[in-house]
């Protein structure tokens, strides 16, 4: 994926142009290591355990993609796919998205006034395109950590309910209609 031209929005400052883009290692797991961990860290964030630096070390493989969004310099988002081992509920192939956060100051129960939005649905729309790039008609799929069941949902994706293969984790979808629908708005 090249550069891409987003927009994320700011309650001061309405739409504000960001670049969703392929990590670069190097300098984006520094970015998170140095302002994103600190502050999770410290919170009761469920993603707080998270090791970026650790989890593309051990997925720096041919079928795992990472993108961030960019804005005023810093990463204020991320995400990690996988491209071709996961199926959907009706055994069709679909982007599956292992890993997305977002930067600390963007989460509404983080801070009281998040400095940007969008960060979550321009990270799924990635993968979404992605699973069109890759002949998948927009399946992508995902378990969600418990506080984020309710923006998955919110955004049309359907929840299959807690996976007991998957540390109970509810497991939700994009199917090709959905997913679709999803891009076109």
């Amino acid at each position: 994926m090249e550069h891409v031209e987003v927009f994320l929005y700011s309650d001061s400052a309405g739409e504000v142009p960001a670049v969703l883009r392929e990590m670069d290692p190097a300098s984006d797991l520094q970015s998170w290591k140095n302002h994103w961990q600190p502050l999770l860290q410290k919170s009761h964030e469920e993603d707080r355990h998270w090791d970026w630096i650790n989890k593309y070390a051990k997925n720096a493989h041919v079928n795992f993609e990472y993108y961030v969004i960019e804005c005023d310099g810093m990463i204020q988002g991320m995400t990690m796919i996988e491209t071709d081992f996961h199926r959907s509920k009706k055994k069709k192939n679909l982007v599956y998205v292992d890993f997305l956060s977002i930067a600390p100051w963007n989460r509404k129960n983080f801070v009281k006034e998040p400095k940007y939005k969008r960060t979550g649905s321009i990270l799924i729309y990635a993968a979404v395109r992605r699973s069109e790039q890759l002949g998948y008609r927009y399946r992508i799929g995902l378990h969600s950590l418990p506080g984020a069941i309710d923006f998955y949902v919110r955004i049309g994706m359907r929840d299959y309910g807690p996976d007991p293969q998957y540390q109970n984790l509810h497991y939700l979808e994009f199917d090709e209609t959905s997913g679709k629908d999803f891009v076109q708005k």
